[in-house]
């Protein structure tokens, strides 16, 4: 009798959630880096990447790619958590900060 192949993950392809927040989260950081290199060229930097407007555009691209090669599911459970997380952001943002406060609770 043939065992079973132990998996840590989401076999390649099947695009569970953790590959789809990772993607997310990369995309953001390289579209992040992007912009600042473009808005604030003068900001101070730890440390300096040779080609990084490059090397984050690449990544940028890859990974959006990759995301549209996702299933459907996918796509509709990273929409769902997405909103799920903003919900929550704002919620604790309206009820603790300056909104709050302005709103006279």
């Amino acid at each position: 009798m043939a065992k079973k192949p132990v998996q840590g993950g989401p076999t390649p392809g099947d695009g569970g959630p953790t590959l789809s927040r990772s993607l997310t989260r990369l995309d953001l950081v390289c579209l992040g880096t992007l912009v600042l290199r473009f808005t604030h060229p003068r900001l101070p930097r730890p440390f300096r990447c040779p080609a990084g407007k490059a090397v984050a555009a690449t990544g940028a691209v890859v990974c959006l790619a990759l995301m549209l090669s996702m299933p459907a599911g996918s796509w509709l459970r990273l929409g769902l958590w997405l909103l799920a997380g903003l919900t929550v952001y704002f919620l604790y943002a309206w009820r603790s900060g300056r909104l709050g406060a302005a709103a006279g609770e």
